[in-house]
C-alpha cells in the first residue's frame, strides 16, 4: 500500500502485537505478497479447520480485503499484519543457523529437499497440536538419523523419514503427543 506521498503505508504490528493476537496456539506465518497466483483463500480455509491454530500473512496486495472477508466469514483464527518493513530481516535470521549447521553455504546443501523434510518430518512425528510435539518429533527423527547414517547408510535416512511419515499419518496422525495423550485419557468404554 502507498501513502499520499508515495511511500509505503505503516501498516507494521510489532512483535509483542503479533504474539498478543496469536496467543500460545501452533502459528502458520507466511510473508508474500497477496495476489491470486499463491491462493492464499486456500491456507485460510485450511487453518480454519485446524483446532488453536492460527496464520499470520505478511504482506499486502490486491486480494487482501477479498481474504479478509472470507477469513470473517469462516470465523479463521487469521492475522493480516499487512507490510513489515523488518521482513527481510526476520526471513534472514530464522536462516542464520543454517552456515553453523553446515560449516559453509552452497546452493545444494542449502536449497536440499531432505531439510524441508526433515523438518516437516519432526512436526508431524512428534505433533502438532502443542508447541512441544515438533521438539519431541526432531530429538527422535535426529537421534534415528545419526544411528543409522553411522551403523547403516547416509542415503537410507529420507527412506526411513518417507516410512515413519506414512506410518504416522496412517496410525497416530496427531503424533506422539496425541498417542500419548491418548495413552493418559482413561477411555469412555
Amino acid at each position: 500500500m502507498r501513502d499520499e506521498e508515495g511511500g509505503d503505508a505503516d501498516l507494521e504490528l510489532d512483535a509483542a502485537d503479533l504474539v498478543a493476537q496469536a496467543g500460545t496456539h501452533p502459528s502458520v506465518e507466511g510473508g508474500q505478497r497477496l495476489v491470486e497466483q499463491k491462493n492464499h483463500e486456500l491456507a485460510i480455509r485450511a487453518i480454519s479447520q485446524v483446532p488453536g491454530a492460527t496464520l499470520a500473512i505478511v504482506g499486502d496486495g490486491p486480494l487482501r480485503p477479498e481474504l479478509e472477508r472470507v477469513a470473517a466469514e469462516l470465523d479463521a483464527p487469521v492475522i493480516f499484519t499487512g507490510v513489515r518493513r523488518d521482513a527481510r530481516a526476520l526471513m534472514g535470521a530464522a536462516g542464520a543457523p543454517m552456515p553453523m549447521y553446515l560449516s559453509f553455504i552452497e546452493p545444494a546443501s542449502t536449497f536440499n529437499l531432505s531439510y524441508t523434510v526433515s523438518a516437516l518430518g519432526s512436526a508431524i512425528i512428534g505433533g502438532m497440536s502443542h508447541w512441544a510435539g515438533p521438539i519431541v518429533g526432531a530429538l527422535l527423527l535426529s537421534t534415528l538419523q545419526q544411528i543409522v547414517t553411522v551403523t547403516v547408510s547416509g542415503e537410507v535416512n529420507v527412506l526411513i523419514i518417507g516410512v515413519l511419515l506414512v506410518l504416522f499419518v496412517v496410525l497416530a496422525p496427531d503424533g506422539i503427543l496425541g498417542l500419548f495423550k491418548r495413552w493418559l485419557t482413561p477411555s469412555s468404554k
